[in-house]
């Protein structure tokens, strides 16, 4: 009895790296199908914005736009969520992922960011500042991930750069130009999040009649 545990004990730890690295590479291709849907919504608002004013009912059109917008932001949120695993050194610099993947994250947090400070929906120069964000970062992430998987195996040694693993640095589980993007990135985030904290607070602290239209001179 005693050695069956001891047995046990000893796959285990196995099973359980083994099983670790296959959720990590999973996460990495769910994030991959994600990003192709947060452009492919993107996309689709002309679309919604038209069908919109098909309606012949505000009640109909109100919640065909809402329904849209809760999918569209929840899909990022959901995106962002996923892919912070390329920010987990001992996740990135642990599994041969694309060298990209954080700053891609740093892109979606920024376009993301935009969406907190101003009204994309209402604003076009927000909306196209950030479209343009997130098509960067689904074009970063998206390009190395596919030619890696699809390419890598005929052009072994070309491609191993756009790897987070090839050539590690002595300091860490990272290749040098990936440890630069994984530090960089992490930078970016840490500064939109203070400064969105920021942002956040000092609107709580308006007075809700700073925010809402003054009536026009003579109205009653």
């Amino acid at each position: 009895m005693d050695q069956v545990i001891q047995s046990m004990l000893k796959i285990m730890p196995v099973e359980f790296t083994t099983f670790e690295t296959i959720m990590e590479g999973t996460l990495a291709a769910v994030s991959a199908i994600l990003w192709v849907f947060v452009i492919a919504i993107q996309l689709a608002r002309p679309y919604m914005l038209r069908t919109v004013e098909k309606f012949s009912l505000r009640v109909g059109a109100d919640l065909w736009w809402l329904i849209y917008v809760g999918m569209r932001d929840l899909l990022l949120a959901v995106t962002f969520l996923l892919g912070t695993l390329y920010f987990m050194p001992d996740v990135f610099g642990g599994q041969p992922l694309p060298i990209t993947g954080p700053l891609a994250e740093a892109l979606l947090f920024a376009g993301l960011f935009i969406k907190l400070t101003r009204d994309t929906d209402g604003d076009e120069r927000a909306f196209v500042l950030e479209s343009r964000l997130l098509a960067a970062g689904a074009a970063i992430y998206l390009i190395p991930y596919l030619v890696v998987n699809t390419l890598g195996g005929y052009w072994t040694g070309i491609l191993d750069w756009l790897l987070s693993t090839t050539n590690a640095a002595a300091f860490s589980g990272l290749s040098v130009p990936a440890f630069v993007i994984w530090a960089v990135s992490i930078l970016t985030v840490i500064v939109l999040s203070v400064i969105a904290v920021s942002h956040t607070l000092q609107q709580t602290r308006t007075p809700v009649s700073a925010h809402r239209p003054q009536p026009a001179p003579g109205d009653d």
